[in-house]
């Protein structure tokens, strides 16, 4: 549910992203960031040098562009999401795949009004007491936090083998 943001610095380069370009962060070939230019700042660094000031949010931002009006009664959390034609993703978020969504359970009513559409797949989570966030490919994750999550140790936990740091 948290939106991962990623900032950097750029000193003294041709290539400048502009607002909305897309950015890929890579570690080796571990993929660890996927979002967007949110921000972008022009500084003067050492009195001559020009250089930018980046600022990126996850592909959340791209996710909350449109705003979710529908209801919804006696449905599973999967329909309310991913139906081709009524699901919140296909409706509101087409550019998002749900390959990771894994929701059978049963919702009595939900509506939406006006929501982003990160925020009623938050009302939606927790509702039903599950958890969701978007990866860097842009694939939606909605999971049971108890059949995904496993402790392990004090200061992380891992869904689907990808590790969350929660207290460092």
């Amino acid at each position: 549910k948290e939106v991962d943001t990623l900032e950097f610095e750029i000193k003294g380069s041709k290539f400048i992203p502009a607002l909305g370009d897309d950015i890929t962060l890579f570690d080796g070939t571990l993929k660890i960031f996927g979002g967007v230019v949110t921000e972008r700042e022009e500084k003067v660094l050492g009195g001559i040098l020009l250089g930018y000031a980046i600022r990126c949010k996850d592909y959340t931002h791209l996710l909350d562009k449109k705003l979710v009006v529908a209801s919804y009664t006696n449905k599973t959390a999967n329909f309310i999401i991913k139906d081709p034609t009524y699901g919140i993703i296909p409706q509101y978020a087409p550019d998002f795949t749900t390959n990771n969504v894994d929701a059978p359970k049963l919702v009595n009513s939900i509506t939406f009004n006006y929501e982003q559409v990160s925020k009623a797949l938050t009302l939606l989570a927790d509702q039903i007491y599950y958890d969701w966030y978007v990866d860097y490919d842009k694939d939606i994750h909605f999971f049971d936090e108890e059949k995904y999550t496993q402790r392990e140790n004090n200061f992380c936990y891992k869904i689907n083998n990808r590790y969350v740091f929660y207290l460092l």
